[in-house]
């Protein structure tokens, strides 16, 4: 399972593909992606070590390519699921601006429970992660991931400075702690058969701050030599991610014809007060989400026009209240801020508890998502009237917050 450092370097130094003809074709080759429905599921969410999700995101320098700089962006969802992201950065301008980074020129890889993909840069489809390469990738997951959130609820053995945890199928990890702060200063992972494959070295940590400790930087070192220094821009736990998030697109639309993916997080969340106006849609717009679309922004081009220079302004995103198969039977706008006095014509829509999903699009509106939501509500609670808010774009619809309100059983 081992490889040198040059080969790491040549795999992970990314480029894009120009030859869109060639990465079709490439695409079509290995076969269609897998259907979902077939999959078997990841394990249910739970926190490890008090933090049930971790984002982080660094810069990498290769000191064997010192103009090709790297941004990473690690996301798990404990216990079993992760999204990496591998994208080059654009050099700076002549005017020493920074361009926008090239997202051909990026790889993905993506764990969803015991599935794991890898989005190639130039590729059209992603690729089904086997033997050697998956167990690479899942060691690779395991030591960043046991870095970052020390000691990750391992058990570790061992005297002195050093520890040693045991990855059940994968191989082991070794670490020497520092006699000062007790926080590692290098974790070594090993296969199976116990051969040295990656080391993290010089792991710094950020100990002034309060709560838990989390890397700053670290060097990635293969076979005796330094592959890359990496710098950690930013450390996130408790971030919410749909399930979709650790799917490929290609995985995603091979969910079948409805466009369902696998049941998506469910979020219990309290919404603040807010005046609301509604709308109602045609019969035309209720039966197509195009045209609700539409009238939605027609509608909110309106009421901006009315409320100009006056003490309101409204939300940009609009709601859409749904019926029982979550099709839009009405616009909902929101003012910005509650008012001290109601304008005439807009209700207050009280504080309180809802059930969320968020999701990306209007696909997984429906039936199929309401009765997820349905089931969720919790004892001595009852379903109120469910909406979605979205967050329009110039041709359709971005990020949905599909909302059921929670209200008191009489």
């Amino acid at each position: 399972m081992g490889f040198g450092p040059l080969l790491l370097v040549a795999l992970l130094l990314v480029a894009p593909q120009e030859d869109r003809a060639a990465r079709q074709d490439e695409s079509e080759a290995s076969g269609k992606p897998e259907r979902l429905e077939e999959l078997k599921r990841p394990a249910p969410r739970r926190a490890i070590g008090g933090v049930a999700s971790i984002t982080t995101l660094s810069r990498i320098h290769f000191p064997a390519y010192p103009d090709q700089d790297h941004e990473c962006e690690v996301v798990y969802v404990f216990p079993d699921r992760a999204r990496w992201r591998f994208q080059r950065l654009p050099a700076p301008g002549p005017a020493g601006e920074t361009p926008a980074p090239d997202h051909r020129a990026r790889k993905i890889h993506y764990r969803w429970g015991e599935h794991l993909w890898v989005h190639d840069p130039g590729r059209v489809d992603s690729r089904v992660l086997e033997a050697d390469e998956r167990q690479r990738t899942l060691l690779q997951l395991e030591l960043r991931r046991v870095a970052t959130q020390w000691p990750a609820e391992l058990e570790w053995h061992g005297d002195g400075d050093e520890r040693r945890a045991e990855l059940e199928g994968l191989g082991s990890l070794v670490a020497t702690l520092d006699s000062e702060s007790g926080q590692p200063h290098r974790i070594e992972s090993r296969d199976a058969a116990g051969k040295s494959f990656e080391l993290l070295d010089s792991i710094e940590w950020n100990l002034a701050q309060t709560g838990r400790p989390w890397p700053t930087r670290w060097n990635l070192v293969v076979q005796g030599e330094v592959v890359w220094e990496e710098t950690f821009k930013s450390v996130e736990s408790g971030r919410n991610f749909t399930e979709a998030y650790f799917l490929p697109a290609d995985i995603r639309r091979a969910g079948g014809a409805t466009g369902q993916g696998p049941e998506v997080g469910i979020q219990r969340i309290t919404l603040p007060l807010a005046a609301f106006r509604r709308e109602p849609l045609d019969e035309a717009a209720r039966a197509d989400w195009a045209k609700a679309l539409e009238a939605a922004r027609a509608i909110l081009e309106r009421w901006q026009a009315e409320l100009e220079g006056g003490p309101h302004a409204l939300n940009p995103r609009p709601s859409f209240a749904l019926d029982a198969a979550g099709k839009p039977t009405a616009v909902e706008l929101e003012l910005a801020t509650p008012p001290k006095k109601l304008p005439t014509g807009w209700s207050w829509r009280p504080a309180g508890e809802c059930l969320r999903i968020v999701n990306s699009g209007l696909e997984s509106v429906g039936a199929s998502a309401l009765a997820q939501l349905r089931a969720a509500v919790p004892e001595g609670r009852r379903a109120g009237a469910p909406r979605v808010v979205v967050q329009l774009t110039p041709r359709s619809a971005g990020i949905t917050q599909l909302l059921l309100p929670l209200v008191e059983a009489d």
